[in-house]
């Protein structure tokens, strides 16, 4: 059998094209559960959280012991 009867698979072809392939799953955050886009380490690589679960602040603007819950 030659080659040009067996199609080549759709992945196969991505990758070869432009180094990567199209994932559509998306592992689970192992701090709070939810499909998470993106997890942020400790410099310890230790997992704090998702972009669900981790609040971002700029410095300096530490809230006054506000509980972690709802934005404000």
């Amino acid at each position: 059998m030659n080659s040009a009867s067996f199609p080549e698979h759709p992945d196969i072809s991505r990758i070869m094209r432009w180094g990567y392939y199209e994932c559509d799953r998306e592992d689970p955050c192992p701090v709070c559960g939810a499909e998470a886009e993106w997890l942020y380490l400790s410099r310890d690589n230790e997992v704090l959280g998702c972009d669900h679960c981790v609040r971002m602040l700029e410095n300096g603007m530490l809230p006054e012991a506000q509980p972690w819950g709802d934005d404000p």
